[in-house]
């Protein structure tokens, strides 16, 4: 999917420069960087959202033998 971003004339320098020296395109510096931002964030919010107490504490309840 197509996508346009503007990134200010310093990242895009540091992009070209990258891209040139490296002879790999931009769209996959730029792919690989979203993926990782994305990644990070994603682990922050379900750290956040499901705090491991709370996972651990789940997961102690769900192993629990039924009582029937």
């Amino acid at each position: 999917m197509p996508i346009t971003v503007s990134l200010g004339k310093e990242l895009e320098d540091r992009l070209n420069r990258l891209s040139d020296v490296t002879r790999r395109s931009k769209s996959l510096y730029v792919k690989e960087a979203v993926q990782e931002y994305l990644n990070k964030m994603e682990s922050t919010l379900m750290a956040t959202a499901f705090p491991v107490t709370n996972v651990q504490q789940q997961n102690e309840e769900n192993s629990k033998p039924d009582k029937t």
